[in-house]
């Protein structure tokens, strides 16, 4: 699953990630190939475009045959102009169109970022960012929502279909890898447009028959060996709690975040909010000696909702690219969240579907089995700082774990990467 979502909107190049836009004007032109399905006798195959936009229309025009706007898109010196142009497009059935719409958005994604190695590089630093076009006079290519609005971040109240968002999410796994995928032009049709090159490859590569696979598995070895990431988001959840006794339902009163930077290591940022417990608002005095949490202090705090707004705002601000969560054991993220969220009505935020369990990358690196946060104190022969089970404590004192097993040469391996199943999430399937 997705680890975050990450909206976006506009062209004007002072907007973030305004390349994502099918409006945005590029400093050089790129060869586009026309996918097989909108390709005619007389129209030609490839063309040039300065934005992506041309592009789409294009599509539009070729796959119902009509040749005067399709000349007349070629030649548009404006998103805009090219964008009136296609809702001129005749014979025009909007049922066809549909069926290929998303292909068509793909197609025009992926050949554009292949096209430019700084385009691919601003696609490629999302990591795995569910990206949502947040156009809100648009439901078809995006989800009919303002980026100032909440529910942008939870899929199921989309108000689109996000059809550019899935498109980039899709020409950014395909960019990950230096093999064209076979739906792609075939070997004849690249030759034939040399520009049109994949993303990595040097000048006066095109076209030209794949390396031996020899050259290419150090690479492969290398990405499955460590993952890259840019900042770490440490989590530690205390919540509402009784001695020898199991609270129903256990209830999130304090959510903290570390934000850790992947290449110092060192903690760059923080955040903390407390939760008013609702169905069991007051505190059990074992509750208050254990966290240090007064009541007064959950008594004047947001409830659930507001309080998981707070927490996603500061993360979708503050972190940046390939954001990991780290938690200390699965529990904060695999049972506490989805109860606290079910309780509630609302689906796991998408940014909360994967993290790491430092006990994994512990146990790897130590060799020693896996732990609590104290035992792991001890065994890296480091003392606990601040408070165990404050949370903001904790959170602090596993950032610093984390740094030492990543100093001490631990990697982070998808196979140790903890996810929740969509079902358990509250998501939906996801699109096709």
């Amino acid at each position: 699953m997705l680890p975050r979502v990450l909206p976006f909107y506009g062209h004007r190049k002072s907007a973030d990630f305004a390349e994502f836009s099918n409006f945005f004007e590029l400093h050089k032109p790129y060869e586009f190939v026309l996918p097989r399905f909108a390709q005619r006798e007389g129209f030609p195959k490839s063309f040039e475009c300065w934005f992506s936009e041309a592009s789409m229309m294009a599509c539009k025009a070729a796959l119902f045959g009509d040749k005067e706007t399709f000349d007349k898109i070629l030649k548009a010196q404006r998103p805009g102009q090219a964008k009136a142009l296609g809702r001129q497009v005749q014979g025009f059935d909007d049922n066809v169109w549909l069926k290929h719409v998303e292909e068509t958005a793909y197609e025009v994604v992926l050949q554009k970022f292949r096209s430019d190695t700084r385009l691919a590089t601003v696609l490629l630093k999302t990591g795995n960012a569910v990206i949502v076009e947040a156009a809100p006079g648009d439901r078809i290519w995006g989800v009919g929502l303002p980026t100032s609005d909440p529910r942008v971040y939870d899929p199921e109240q989309w108000q689109g279909r996000n059809i550019l968002g899935f498109a980039l999410m899709k020409a950014r796994e395909a960019l990950k890898s230096p093999v064209v995928a076979t739906d792609e032009p075939s070997k004849e049709e690249s030759a034939e447009s040399s520009k049109t090159r994949r993303w990595g490859s040097k000048k006066g590569d095109a076209g030209k028959e794949p390396a031996p696979k020899p050259a290419t598995e150090p690479a492969t070895k290398k990405a499955e060996a460590a993952l890259p990431w840019d900042c770490f988001a440490v989590l530690d959840f205390e919540a509402t709690c009784e001695e020898n006794v199991k609270l129903a339902p256990q209830e999130v009163i304090e959510f903290p975040l570390v934000l850790v930077d992947a290449q110092t290591l060192e903690r760059v940022d923080e955040f903390r909010t407390y939760v008013r417990p609702e169905r069991n608002p007051k505190l059990t005095q074992f509750c208050t000696e254990l966290t240090g949490i007064l009541q007064d202090q959950v008594d004047a705090a947001p409830l659930w909702t507001e309080a998981l707004k707070q927490a996603q705002k500061w993360l979708h601000k503050r972190s940046y690219g390939r954001c990991l969560l780290v938690t200390c054991g699965d529990w904060d993220l695999r049972q506490m969240l989805p109860a606290q969220c079910k309780l509630h009505g609302e689906a796991v935020p998408a940014e909360f579907l994967r993290w790491l369990n430092i006990k994994t990358l512990f146990e790897k690196v130590t060799g020693k089995p896996k732990t609590g946060m104290a035992g792991m104190l001890a065994e890296l022969e480091m003392t606990l700082e601040g408070r165990h089970h404050c949370g903001l404590d904790d959170c602090r004192n596993i950032a610093r774990i984390l740094k030492e097993l990543l100093r001490r040469g631990g990697d982070i391996q998808e196979g140790m990467i903890s996810t929740l199943k969509a079902k358990k999430a509250g998501y939906p399937s996801s699109p096709g």
